[in-house]
């Protein structure tokens, strides 16, 4: 007779290497959603309860008392997607697809213990369990956007005297402004987490369980919209003196509590589905139980890449990075709005008697909040105009920008270098980052030679540029 395990066994060893996978590899991730999940208040506060209700409806789904498993080995493979999904998002600090790489891990965990039919059967709780995944951010432009709107609407239709400008409501007394936080994000998050939740907690069929997530969705917008009105009136009628004007917290879920339990009344005749009792087929298929082997390797394969991501980076601490370049420009120096970087080197570069400024500066490591590619690493600061371009000088593509600041010009000639690859956009530069971090390579550098212009276009100096292609393009 072959060697069998039960289903609460099966789960125990499927719970083990979730806790070894998460904080040996993704503890920093761990870190990154803990910080958002208790932030108490915001949109993803509900991220530790969904995250464990999810998770108890993935073991539920799993797990019977008259089925046994038998491995599914193939689908260990599968491991290796959120694996590299995760180690791409380590390499080029996009922190995102991290977090998004770990509900992806339990799930391909659980496949090769249960196969493809059954795992089937949980994706929608990993879709619930992606609702704590801060990803959602994209929408609250569109939600704050619609509450203005609606605001608007009502502001005009009970005729309260209001300047609106853009996302500013300027009222006899003061000004009222929809900030990113008056979206109504949080409680579009709650609506769905809580919809999703009653679906799989009354089983209910899949027409009913669209249904019940869209009325609870769109019972919250509404009800943020009918919330930003109110707070508008009352700070008319209250000549902004009224306490909730200043702190409406609280207020807001007053209204979605009220709003929730009119949704339980709405959907209380919703037909469920009656729990489902494995075939004797399907309780055959799954004897003669493999899954701790099939588990193991599951770990495994998901373990692989980032163990060798760590044996690279470690290869890489040991070897200290040397400047390309040597320090020899003796004019003011211009740095661009970038920060975080390790070192600069500066020399000039004479080009038909004219001094430019060439320039490194040098990433030797990266992290979130300290890396190359940034969104907060800027060419040039807000309040100056940027005419930007892109060039071909031997081959290679480089940016070139033209910075006018007040009365003064300055062009700057740069591109992201990671290794011996130049790169001009910040998609291709993450790429080629982590590409770079795989051959043991972390360090990345910003090159760029500039100076100050005769004209507000800088025709003079691109060229001055162009003819002489071969001296400038070496310093890359």
């Amino acid at each position: 007779m072959k060697p069998q395990i039960r289903p609460s066994m099966a789960i125990l060893l499927y719970l083990l290497a979730i806790i070894v996978i998460a904080f040996s590899f993704f503890f920093n991730t761990l870190l990154s959603l803990h910080t958002k999940w208790t932030q108490w208040d915001e949109a993803y506060s509900h991220g530790y309860p969904l995250f464990l209700i999810a998770l108890y409806y993935c073991c539920a789904q799993l797990v019977s008392a008259k089925q046994q498993w038998r491995g599914h080995l193939a689908y260990s493979l599968v491991s290796i997607i959120p694996a590299v999904i995760w180690a791409y998002g380590e390499a080029t600090q996009l922190q995102v697809l991290q977090q998004i790489a770990l509900p992806m891990a339990i799930f391909t965990l659980a496949l090769p213990l249960v196969g493809m039919k059954i795992g089937l059967r949980i994706i929608p709780v990993f879709l619930l369990m992606s609702l704590a995944i801060p990803v959602w951010d994209v929408v609250n432009p569109i939600l704050r956007a619609l509450t203005t709107e609606a605001a608007t609407f009502l502001v005009r239709l009970v005729g309260i005297t209001a300047y609106i400008d853009g996302f500013s409501f300027t009222l006899p007394y003061g000004t009222v402004v929809i900030a990113g936080g008056c979206s109504g994000l949080a409680f579009f998050m709650m609506a769905l987490s809580l919809s999703g939740i009653n679906a799989f907690y009354r089983r209910l069929t899949l027409k009913y369980a669209v249904l019940s997530i869209a009325l609870l969705v769109t019972l919250s917008v509404v009800g943020n919209w009918l919330r930003v009105t109110a707070l508008i009136m009352i700070a008319y009628y209250s000549k902004m003196q009224h306490s909730l004007v200043y702190e409406h917290g609280s207020f807001g879920w007053w209204i979605f509590a009220g709003i929730f339990f009119l949704y339980l009344w709405l959907i209380r005749n919703y037909a469920e589905q009656p729990a489902k009792a494995a075939s004797a087929q399907e309780v055959s298929h799954l004897k003669n139980a493999r899954p701790v082997w099939a588990l193991t390797l599951a770990v495994v394969f998901m373990a692989a890449l980032p163990i060798y991501m760590v044996v690279q980076s470690a290869k890489a601490t040991q070897a200290q990075p040397t400047n390309s370049m040597t320090n020899n420009y003796d004019d003011q120096i211009w740095l661009p709005n970038y920060s975080g970087f390790d070192a600069q080197a500066h020399t000039s570069l004479m080009l038909a008697n004219t001094q430019w400024q060439a320039s490194q500066l040098l990433y030797t490591t990266q992290e979130q909040g300290k890396e190359l590619v940034s969104s907060d690493n800027r060419m040039a600061t807000e309040n100056a105009k940027l005419i930007h371009d892109v060039i071909t000088a031997e081959g290679n593509k480089l940016n070139l920008d033209v910075i006018q600041t007040g009365n003064r010009s300055r062009i700057v000639v740069w591109a992201y270098k990671l290794g011996s690859q130049l790169k001009t956009s910040a998609f291709s530069a993450k790429h080629a980052q982590f590409i770079e971090v795989l051959r043991g390579n972390p360090s990345a550098e910003l090159v760029y030679l500039t100076k100050t212009c005769q004209q507000a276009r800088c025709e003079a100096e691109k060229q001055m540029l162009q003819a002489n292609l071969a001296q400038w393009v070496t310093v890359f």
